[in-house]
Protein backbone atom coordinates (compact mmCIF):
# COMPACT_ATOMS: atom_id res chain seq x y z
CA UNK A 1 0.00 0.00 0.00
CA UNK A 2 3.04 2.20 0.51
CA UNK A 3 4.48 1.68 -3.02
CA UNK A 4 1.11 3.32 -4.45
CA UNK A 5 1.55 6.50 -2.31
CA UNK A 6 5.23 6.69 -3.37
CA UNK A 7 4.78 6.36 -7.18
CA UNK A 8 1.71 9.58 -7.05
CA UNK A 9 4.09 11.77 -4.72
CA UNK A 10 6.64 11.01 -7.48
CA UNK A 11 4.65 11.68 -10.66
CA UNK A 12 3.09 14.90 -8.90
CA UNK A 13 7.04 15.92 -8.49
CA UNK A 14 8.11 14.70 -12.36
CA UNK A 15 4.68 17.07 -13.08
CA UNK A 16 6.03 20.32 -11.20
CA UNK A 17 9.60 20.53 -11.60
CA UNK A 18 9.17 20.27 -15.61
CA UNK A 19 6.45 22.98 -15.30
CA UNK A 20 8.64 24.51 -13.15
CA UNK A 21 11.48 24.32 -15.73
CA UNK A 22 9.95 24.57 -18.96
CA UNK A 23 7.36 27.27 -18.08
CA UNK A 24 9.55 30.54 -18.56
CA UNK A 25 10.61 28.77 -21.78
CA UNK A 26 6.96 28.72 -22.84
CA UNK A 27 6.10 31.75 -21.93
CA UNK A 28 8.98 33.70 -23.89
CA UNK A 29 8.13 31.56 -26.83
CA UNK A 30 4.26 32.25 -26.66
CA UNK A 31 5.40 36.28 -26.22
CA UNK A 32 7.98 36.26 -28.79
CA UNK A 33 5.15 34.46 -31.50
CA UNK A 34 2.46 36.38 -30.46
CA UNK A 35 3.95 39.58 -30.31
CA UNK A 36 5.71 39.24 -33.64
CA UNK A 37 2.29 37.96 -35.08
CA UNK A 38 0.42 41.41 -33.84
CA UNK A 39 3.00 43.56 -34.57
CA UNK A 40 1.79 42.81 -37.97
CA UNK A 41 -1.60 44.11 -37.75
CA UNK A 42 -0.84 46.90 -35.55
CA UNK A 43 2.13 48.79 -36.44
CA UNK A 44 0.93 49.42 -40.22
CA UNK A 45 -1.99 51.58 -38.42
CA UNK A 46 0.41 53.12 -36.14
CA UNK A 47 2.84 54.16 -39.16
CA UNK A 48 -0.42 55.81 -40.49
CA UNK A 49 -1.44 57.47 -38.20
CA UNK A 50 2.08 58.97 -37.41
CA UNK A 51 2.22 59.87 -40.83
CA UNK A 52 -1.39 61.27 -40.52
CA UNK A 53 -0.01 63.53 -37.83
CA UNK A 54 3.06 64.81 -39.43
CA UNK A 55 5.40 62.72 -36.82
CA UNK A 56 7.80 61.14 -39.26
CA UNK A 57 10.41 59.97 -36.30
CA UNK A 58 7.38 58.21 -34.89
CA UNK A 59 6.66 56.76 -38.49
CA UNK A 60 10.02 56.17 -39.27
CA UNK A 61 10.46 53.37 -36.23
CA UNK A 62 7.29 51.69 -36.33
CA UNK A 63 7.74 50.97 -40.09
CA UNK A 64 11.17 49.70 -39.30
CA UNK A 65 9.81 47.59 -36.56
CA UNK A 66 6.70 46.74 -39.01
CA UNK A 67 9.25 45.68 -41.47
CA UNK A 68 11.43 43.24 -38.96
CA UNK A 69 7.98 41.64 -37.75
CA UNK A 70 7.32 40.75 -41.37
CA UNK A 71 10.69 39.67 -42.24
CA UNK A 72 10.97 37.22 -39.03
CA UNK A 73 7.32 36.16 -39.57
CA UNK A 74 8.63 34.86 -43.26
CA UNK A 75 12.27 34.08 -42.30
CA UNK A 76 11.26 31.88 -39.39
CA UNK A 77 7.85 30.56 -40.98
CA UNK A 78 6.07 31.35 -37.87
CA UNK A 79 2.56 31.57 -40.14
CA UNK A 80 2.76 27.22 -39.46
CA UNK A 81 1.92 27.69 -35.78
CA UNK A 82 -1.63 29.31 -36.70
CA UNK A 83 -2.47 26.73 -39.53
CA UNK A 84 -5.47 24.43 -38.22
CA UNK A 85 -4.40 21.21 -37.37
CA UNK A 86 -4.90 18.37 -39.58
CA UNK A 87 -8.44 16.46 -39.28
CA UNK A 88 -7.35 12.55 -39.04
CA UNK A 89 -11.11 11.69 -39.97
Amino acid sequence: MSTNGHSDWRACWGILWRSVVFMPYMLAVFVGVGSVWLSRWVLPVLVVLSLYSHDWLWAGGAFTLWLVAVWSYRRFRLSRFYEPPPSLL
